[in-house]
């Protein structure tokens, strides 16, 4: 089992033999890896074609991260603060597990790149998220490109409301800000840089702020959020076979 606990402690990789060495009960592995992921402390890792998990617990922060900030340039930030409350390390571990499971039950959906403090997901094949999050100031990031900012908020909030309503024993509380898109002849600093100009949720909603509501193509997000919130209280699997339909 050398090769897999050098997955385990490289890449946050767990193969079902390790599982199963770890368990040491053949009879109780269906029940275990049902109620790990339940937990949403392992995840299937579907970018290795084989019987492999992910343990987010076990995230390495170690990763290119300066070429991944690359294919986020000119994307939009929604950030999700827990002011109010705390955050939680288990948090972004849970929402990058939640994240993974969804991105395999989406068709091609390519392999995610994945650390302890960041993370590129993607939703199929042309939309990716970047998750960040930011212990210190009790915040975790969504970026998002403009023609998948829709989905993609109404994908994470679904989750992270299914992990702080259902995971915690503590039910923890958000707040939502969302950057409003930039306009070059508004949004400058005296400098010359373009300036960051969030609404609150609440805001945003009310005054469709594109392109996070009614967007291009798009279904209005606070109309797929009311359908979603029937979902935060299904099993694992309903969870993540509906929010696809949805999606």
């Amino acid at each position: 089992l050398s090769d897999d606990f050098s997955k385990l402690s490289k890449n946050a990789l767990v193969t079902y033999d390790m599982l199963e060495y770890v368990v040491n009960d053949k009879t109780l592995m269906p029940f275990m890896l049902d109620l790990l992921q339940e937990a949403l402390f392992l995840s299937k890792w579907t970018a290795s074609g084989d019987n492999t998990f992910l343990a987010p617990n076990f995230l390495p922060d170690s990763y290119d991260e300066i070429s991944v900030k690359k294919d986020i340039s000119g994307a939009l930030k929604a950030v999700f603060s827990f002011d109010d409350t705390c955050l939680p390390a288990g948090i972004y571990h849970r929402l990058v597990c939640l994240s993974i499971a969804y991105s395999g039950s989406v068709v091609q959906s390519k392999k995610p790149q994945i650390t302890d403090s960041w993370s590129k997901v993607w939703f199929g094949q042309s939309n990716f998220v970047y998750l960040e999050q930011n212990i210190p100031i009790k915040q975790i990031i969504l970026y998002a490109h403009e023609q998948h900012a829709a989905t993609s908020l109404v994908a994470v909030i679904t989750m992270l409301k299914r992990i702080t309503q259902l995971g915690m024993s503590l039910k923890l509380h958000f707040k939502i800000k969302l950057q409003v898109p930039p306009v070059e002849t508004k949004d400058r600093s005296p400098t010359g840089e373009i300036s960051e100009s969030f609404e609150s949720f609440e805001k945003a909603k009310s005054i469709k702020l594109r392109p996070w509501f009614n967007g291009d193509g798009c279904e209005d997000s606070s109309a797929t959020l009311s359908r979603t919130a029937s979902l935060i209280e299904t099993d694992f699997r309903s969870f993540l076979a509906h929010l696809a339909s949805e999606m």
